[in-house]
């Protein structure tokens, strides 16, 4: 922030603050200021005290910050003034009452100017040539007359424990574009602080801060401290074409230093606005972009500054002085209502634009005219008292910081992009919530200019989720009242969209929002250490989940969707959701998108391929995501590049994945059709060119491309391609040998009775054995098993329109499925209707006689349950429904991933199917079958099973903690080795096993870890 100059150290210094979150969340509520603390002599050197309480007294304003829920602070220490001692024990002092820090740097990297002001060098570390090796002790602390040396800070002080890990990290500059009077005509100089007439005002050049970052950034590599450059425009906008008016530099040349792919640059948006009370409604939107004046020129800040930075946090500033003084204007709209409705708006409006931490300027400057400031009082031992606080502070700020810090402790306010369902800024809603500015269902109390009715003034808001509970924080960007219907009929999440009604939080409706003195108690009776809110109050729905809500000038409104999700528990349970966001991790979801399920990097679970497809388009994304630590995790992307990858680009509409070479890892088979089929690998976190037939029209792959099926049908450990040429022409099956895909089996051309079904089939091992079967749908739906060299006729409907209780030939709206969702060998067939009015899922499982279909598992009304755990099968609004399964964890069953479109916004959930009583079978009938039913499958982590196939030895890797039992079982359910007391690392002898497919079972205690296993000879 800009100030004039003052002799007060509290300009000079500020710490922070840090009391850990839950799931890891970052989000800061900083100050700037929080410095004044009691000091004592240790050693003759006068440093603060390193405990919260001296005699039962407060020892600094920290202790007051951290019970209103403050999370951070910034020190503009060190700086040339500031001894190490000093800031070590401030560091402590910090840390005691749950503090990190964001500690100063800039002083030791600005640049020497003449007595004319003129620049003497451009080079870093400046201060470090004074002969002063050591930050030097002093009393009082602001008269340490030589400045110290930066390399010492950070061998003694940032790298040093305990401190590095106080320390959050550097403000390396701030408003490096203004002149500020802060740069020395003598280097060295003694005593520059008691003769201002040294400092010059000056620009800082962008090369002393570029330096400064990578200096610091050297020095510190590994310790991930953050960059901090702070950069303002005040009472206007930052971008591309900003000139803020003074000297060679603008606020933009700073923020372009800064790399957003580093998660340590950070940027500050700390231009200040006092609000134009009498010139807002003349101010155009779009003159921002000119350097014009607008009041929420610094909102759009944000997004731009979100291009450059890797986080970006608001400052907010909370200056005040007398009544007359129009530093009130950053707490009021209106100075005759005291109801800092402007700072809750900054503050919230920022948050929903993305922000990644809030902080307040400046604590010693929010003292309004007849107040005293006793800090540094020393004959006031109870001086760090609430009582002595500002008034500005105890009435607005404080009670803001509760509201943001109870919201954060929630998991509302986050860092975590996972828990932003949906956002709406400065446009039309893409969510369908809010209405058009100009409709009915928006009405402005006041007449404005037809420039205030466009979407840039309409309600913003964002919608959060901890996956509990759903939060909307709403803001009015007219300073006039409002009153909006909000429609929440398509809300994509679903506490939303099993809502009743919302708790409007942190208001007690004492005040209609037309009156004059709307909210001036802005104290919510927030209890941080109980977690409770003590003003709120509830508003029901009216029809159709419709919310008539009224708006006081620059408002701010935090709603809470008061909701009862079903839980069915009904077989399944939901093991992730994007909540509606539209996100599955970084992919959003569009209705073009393919995805591919396969197990890529050969770990024993799938990953999801997810292509964000448009015809003809050149900057389609491709992604593959895994799931990690129960969340979807990036693992590549091609960031919408058409030459990463290796060549993968063009087929990104045509994968088929499968696990051609049997090494255990899914290769993509890219079939451009008219065009050329290439495979591509996953090695070594890229897609690698493994083999093409280079768009040959004579190779023997070239016929059959119109469609293809993958799968290991003969049951020797690799996937097969079975290729058709549709309508009327071969079908063949051709095999990897190593360097090409060869010829293995044909009909020749022959009326085969598997020609019908050639174009809708599904892959999978329905009866267990180890093989994959081919089940077509045509009049008749019929299983083909490839046996003795060729396909044999299975099961079949033999023309009935039933699909063993399944209408058939199958709606085409519903889905099918194929994939193991229970703990035996057999893959199920899950049936999913996907119409608006959808009641009926099944899963079902082949016989062992194979003369029918059992139902395992159905969802349907005459179950009175027509959800799948909280997932409604009817769409209830939605549109453009999708199912995949998808084995996301090792050693699991499938799970279901489920897609539905509201408004703009794709819900994702995923379903784990639970208990195996409802989805498992028997295997064999003599009295060795192994029965399924009573026995409960969990999986053993870290347990590996090596070659499979295996030829002569298996080789099994347990965790040494335990000890195992591990049984080998034919299909007929015999026992055909037993081995106990194992454990580690067992190599189990398999001459005498015959060539089959087999289960292994390893059981510990109550756990079962279950594999399919090949033995080949």
């Amino acid at each position: 922030m800009k100030t004039s100059i003052s002799f007060s150290i509290f300009i000079k210094m500020m710490l922070f603050c840090s009391i850990t979150m839950a799931q890891n969340n970052e989000f800061k509520i900083g100050m700037f200021g929080a410095t004044s603390c009691k000091t004592h002599i240790v050693n003759s050197c006068d440093i603060p005290f390193e405990t919260p309480l001296d005699n039962g007294q407060k020892t600094s304003v920290l202790n007051v910050l951290a019970e209103d829920g403050f999370n951070i602070c910034q020190t503009y220490a060190p700086n040339e003034w500031t001894s190490e001692n000093f800031i070590k024990s401030y560091l402590k002092l910090s840390q005691a009452n749950g503090f990190k820090v964001e500690v100063g740097a800039g002083h030791y990297y600005k640049p020497n100017v003449d007595a004319n002001g003129n620049y003497l060098g451009s080079g870093t570390n400046v201060f470090d040539n004074c002969g002063n090796s050591i930050g030097a002790c002093q009393t009082p602390y602001s008269q340490n007359y030589f400045r110290a040396h930066i390399n010492n800070f950070i061998t003694n002080v940032y790298k040093a424990t305990p401190y590095k890990d106080i320390i959050w990290g550097y403000h390396v500059c701030e408003e490096a574009s203004y002149y500020h009077a802060y740069q020395f005509s003598n280097n060295c100089q003694g005593n520059v602080w008691m003769n201002p007439s040294y400092f010059k005002n000056v620009e800082i050049p962008t090369i002393n801060v570029s330096n400064a970052i990578s200096t610091l950034k050297t020095a510190l590599e590994g310790f991930n401290h953050k960059m901090v450059v702070m950069e303002a425009n005040h009472h206007k906008n930052i971008n591309s074409n900003t000139n803020d008016g003074e000297g060679t530099y603008n606020p933009q040349s700073y923020l372009y230093l800064l790399n957003k792919n580093d998660a340590r640059d950070v940027f500050f948006e700390g231009s200040y606005t006092q609000f134009p009370s009498s010139g807002w409604l003349n101010q155009v939107y779009s003159n921002m972009y000119n350097n014009g004046y607008h009041y929420l020129g610094p909102i759009k800040s944000i997004d731009f500054a979100k291009n450059y930075a890797n986080e970006v946090h608001k400052v907010v500033n909370i200056e005040g002085t007398s009544s007359s003084s129009n530093y009130l204007y950053h707490y009021h709209s209106n100075l005759s209502i005291q109801n800092a409705n402007w700072l809750w708006f900054q503050t919230y409006t920022s948050i929903i634009h993305g922000v990644k931490g809030i902080w307040f300027w400046d604590l010693n400057y929010s003292w309004n005219t007849g107040e005293t400031n006793n800090w540094g009082n020393t004959n006031l031992s109870n001086r760090f008292d609430r009582s002595y606080f500002p008034s500005n502070y105890t009435n607005f700020t404080a009670n803001l910081a509760k509201e943001l810090r109870y919201l954060v402790n929630n998991i509302i306010i986050s860092t975590d992009a996972n828990t932003v369902i949906a956002t709406k800024t400065d446009g039309l809603d893409p969510n369908c919530i809010v209405p058009a500015i100009t409709s009915s269902a928006y009405q402005l109390y006041t007449s404005v200019p037809s420039e205030k009715k466009t979407e840039n003034y309409s309600l913003r808001y964002t919608i959060r989720s901890n996956g509990t509970e759903s939060y909307m924080i709403v803001t009015n960007p007219l300073n006039i009242p409002v009153t909006v219907t909000l429609n929440f009929s398509n809300a994509s999440n679903q506490v939303i969209q099993s809502s009743t009604g919302v708790n409007v939080m942190f208001d007690n409706n004492q005040y209609s929002p037309t009156s004059s003195n709307y909210k001036v108690n802005r104290n919510s009776n927030i209890n941080l250490a109980n977690n409770t809110v003590g003003n709120q109050y509830y508003i029901a729905y009216s029809s159709n989940k419709q919310l008539t809500l009224s708006f006081g000038p620059m408002d701010v409104k935090v709603l809470r969707f008061i909701s009862s999700p079903p839980n069915n528990n009904n077989g399944w349970d939901r093991a992730w959701s994007n909540y509606g966001s539209g996100n599955i991790d970084g992919h959003h979801v569009n209705d073009g998108d393919l995805f591919y399920t396969g197990d890529f990097d050969g770990d024993g679970s799938e990953e999801l391929l997810c292509v964000g497809y448009t015809a003809n388009g050149n900057s389609d994304w491709i992604t593959v995501l895994k799931y990690i630590n129960n969340d979807w995790e990036w693992l590549w992307s091609n960031y919408g590049s058409s030459s990463a990858g290796n060549g993968i680009y063009p087929y990104r509409n045509s994968f088929i994945a499968g696990d051609f070479d049997g090494d255990g890892k899914d290769e993509l088979l890219g079939n451009i059709l008219n065009g050329w089929t290439t495979m591509f690998k996953f090695n070594n976190g890229n897609w690698n060119w493994i083999w093409s037939d280079n768009g040959s029209s004579s190779h023997p792959i070239r016929p059959y491309k119109d469609k293809f099926y993958a799968g290991d049908f003969n049951g020797d450990g690799r996937d097969e391609l079975f290729g058709c040429d549709l309508p009327d022409g071969w079908t063949t099956m051709f095999r990897w040998n190593g360097s090409n895909f060869a010829w293995y089996w044909s009909d020749n051309g022959s009326n085969h009775s598997i020609r019908p079904y050639r174009s809708n089939m599904i892959a999978g091992d329905f009866d267990g054995d180890g093989k994959a079967e081919l089940l077509g749908f045509s009049s008749w739906a019929t299983l083909f098993h490839f046996d003795n060299s060729n396909w044999q006729w299975g099961w079949s409907t033999y023309g009935t329109s039933s699909f063993n209780g399944w209408t058939y030939p199958i709606p085409s709206t519903d889905r099918i499925l194929a994939g193991n969702l229970d703990s035996d060998l057999k893959d199920e067939l899950f049936f999913l209707q996907t119409h608006s009015s959808a009641a009926w899922a099944t899963t079902m499982d082949l016989k062992n006689d194979q003369s029918a279909w059992n139902w395992n598992w159905s969802a349907n009304p005459q179950y009175s349950i027509t959800f799948i755990d909280d997932w409604s099968l009817a769409s209830n609004g939605g549109s453009n429904t999708k199912y995949y399964l998808v084995r996301a964890k090792t050693n699991e069953s499938k799970y279901l991933l489920s897609m539905r479109k509201f408004c703009d916004n794709y819900l994702v959930n995923m379903y784990k199917p639970i208990g195996s009583s409802n989805k498992s079978t028997s295997i064999g009938t003599s009295e060795n079958a192994l029965t399924t039913e009573s026995v409960t499958i969990e999986s053993i982590n870290d347990i590996s099973v090596y070659p499979n196939p295996a030829q002569n030895t298996l080789t099994i890797s347990m965790p040494n903690a335990l000890q195992y039992r591990i049984e080998i079982i034919d299909l007929n359910g015999k026992k055909i080795k037993v081995l106990n007391n194992a454990e580690g690392l067992v190599n189990i002898d398999c001459l005498d096993i015959n060539v089959g497919i087999y289960l292994l079972k390893v059981f510990s205690s109550e756990k079962i870890y279950q594999k399919k296993i090949v033995i080949t000879k």
